[in-house]
């Protein structure tokens, strides 16, 4: 495919891209990846790939690509006016949000044009038909953000109380300390009603402003800012940045660095953040000729929260597997899941009255080539009219304190309420 130069008017002078720039097609129906390098928008038309059983359908790879038949191109590489960044490469790019439970149905969407963005402004318009004139390198304006007018009043309800949902604790903590598993994530779930239609757009905009560093997402009505990336691919470079271990920041400097050196220093959290790296070094580890991680877990500090991270990279025995297939190697991490992985999931079978959806799912984009990116779908919403339904977990382990993880719960509860709740 022959690239179409354009004279470069304007490049972003921003740290982070715009969503105002990233929406592109001007429509809240699109859909939307944005990490913080680069954006993934795409048209509201799209070839739309019905899976009956999510991630655990067989040779899963296999069957998206089997689906999609001849109306799309497939492995077309591109070529931009410089040296080739880290980000999709080839054709067709795919967005999806598998569903917690991952044998659930879920449906693919392949976009019919895509635009590629990164934060210098340069990017791609990548037209996905058989029929198309190919891609394009462009560059970009900021644009100016136009959408209905977004609700005004809202009813908050949740789905337990918090003497109930202290109480699930309690009883998690009985089911560790008795050797049923080492540790469970319990979440609860708020509904919003508003009065009128929710605006992706709106919200979307209020999450990139708020926590940039993060993943912003919007997939068939899922919105979300996810801080923890599940993994990512590149030929044969994988990458993992898992998240466990919380506390909360006032906004004081004093009190957010005490607060921090409290969190480093704590057995349980320590204790918590190490089950999800051994489990995913214990995924991943067949799979790759190489594997390291940070010698120990640093801070990684959003707006409302500080949580324990570990940086997670390695070396691919085979480059040519699919980005989905190491997804269902490690998905779900004990970080929203548990430890040991079975056990753990019955529990939250058993303790959490509600359904998960698409919440602490995996949500991202893949391409031709078996590349992608993929983060945790927290600090979410699953938006429907005039409803938003929005969860938060916290992972218990033997010395969790149920007060201190119903308070946890509450601070990451601000994350999508902040960008949702706006009277």
């Amino acid at each position: 495919m022959q690239a179409i130069e354009r004279e470069q008017k304007v490049i972003y002078e921003a740290s982070t891209l715009s969503i105002a720039d990233v929406l592109g097609f001007g429509s809240d129906d699109g859909y939307i990846f944005q990490s913080p390098e680069y954006s993934i928008s795409g048209s509201n038309k799209c070839s739309v790939i019905d899976i009956p059983d999510g991630l655990e359908t067989e040779n899963l790879s296999n069957f998206i690509d089997q689906s999609l038949g001849d109306s799309v191109i497939r492995g077309a590489i591109y070529k931009s006016g410089h040296e080739k960044k880290e980000g999709p490469n080839c054709l067709p790019i795919v967005l999806a949000a598998f569903d917690f439970e991952g044998g659930q149905p879920t449906q693919c969407f392949v976009p019919d044009e895509v635009l590629l963005r990164y934060r210098d402004g340069s990017g791609m318009l990548i037209r996905q038909k058989q029929d198309s004139k190919g891609t394009e390198s462009i560059k970009y304006h900021k644009g100016t953000l136009s959408t209905p007018n977004p609700p005004e009043e809202f009813h908050l309800s949740s789905n337990i109380s918090h003497s109930d949902f202290k109480d699930l604790i309690i009883k998690a903590v009985s089911k560790i300390v008795a050797g049923e598993f080492d540790k469970v994530v319990l979440a609860r779930e708020i509904t919003i009603k508003a009065d009128r239609k929710f605006q992706p757009s709106v919200i979307l905009e209020r999450l990139n402003s708020l926590f940039p560093s993060c993943a912003i997402f919007s997939i068939d009505g899922f919105v979300g800012a996810s801080p923890e990336l599940l993994i990512k691919k590149s030929g044969s470079m994988i990458k993992a940045k898992p998240l466990a271990g919380t506390t909360g920041r006032s906004g004081d400097e004093k009190s957010d660095n005490d607060a921090i050196e409290k969190l480093l220093n704590s057995q349980k959290n320590q204790e918590e953040h190490g089950f999800v790296v051994k489990e995913i070094l214990s995924s991943l580890t067949g799979f790759c000729k190489e594997i390291d991680t940070s010698p120990k877990p640093e801070i990684v500090s959003l707006r409302n929260v500080c949580h324990l991270a570990t940086d997670i990279s390695g070396l691919l025995i085979d480059p040519d597997i699919s980005i989905l297939e190491l997804v269902r190697m490690i998905h779900p991490t004990p970080a929203v899941g548990g430890y040991p992985r079975q056990p753990a999931k019955q529990a939250i079978s058993e303790f959490e009255n509600f359904s998960r959806g698409r919440y602490a799912g995996a949500v991202g984009w893949f391409d031709g080539s078996g590349d992608g990116e993929w983060y945790v779908g927290i600090r979410s919403a699953q938006l429907q009219g005039t409803t938003a339904k929005i969860m938060a977990g916290v992972g218990i382990v033997k010395d969790s304190d149920s007060e201190s993880e119903l308070i946890e719960t509450q601070l990451k509860f601000q994350a999508m309420l902040s960008a949702i709740v706006r009277p």
